[in-house]
């Protein structure tokens, strides 16, 4: 019962703000002196409470701080591999279109040569058409001019 008048003696000049210091005789007029101080290692003991906190809680900022580097750092290589991955992808379609032009040089040199084998073929024939028709003309002359001489 005195604790509690004490707790509230204190409570209301604190919420007045017109806490003044007490006296030996003024503490033992609300409660006996133990309860004071019990009540005072209670305060202490809170305010140290509090100050461990607020070491912490600068402890959890800083360690954030360094995380949310991290988290930068992180994003920065992510989009360095991207970027790598974007210029590996492109090459690979630059070496694929280098690829198919040379496939298709390579068929129309293979058309070319095609198509001049075929030409030179079909000259040769004639040639040979021609010396041949050469041949049956030089054989008559022969035979003409043996028969001249003959006969």
């Amino acid at each position: 019962e005195e604790l509690d008048r004490a707790v509230a003696a204190l409570t209301s000049a604190i919420s007045q703000q017109q806490v003044t210091p007490l006296d030996d005789e003024s503490i033992n007029e609300y409660v006996d002196l133990e309860s004071f101080n019990n009540l005072k290692t209670l305060v202490q003991d809170l305010q140290q409470e509090q100050e461990r906190l607020l070491g912490t809680a600068a402890h959890l900022s800083h360690e954030l701080e360094i995380n949310q580097e991290h988290v930068k750092t992180l994003y920065s290589a992510v989009d360095d591999v991207r970027a790598t991955k974007a210029d590996k992808d492109q090459l690979a379609i630059e070496v694929d279109e280098k690829a198919d032009r040379a496939a298709l040089e390579a068929k129309a040199s293979r058309d070319w040569v095609d198509s001049t084998f075929e030409r030179l073929d079909k000259e040769i024939r004639e040639a040979k058409s021609h010396l041949i028709g050469q041949e049956e003309a030089l054989r008559n002359a022969v035979e003409q001019i043996n028969e001249d001489v003959e006969g």
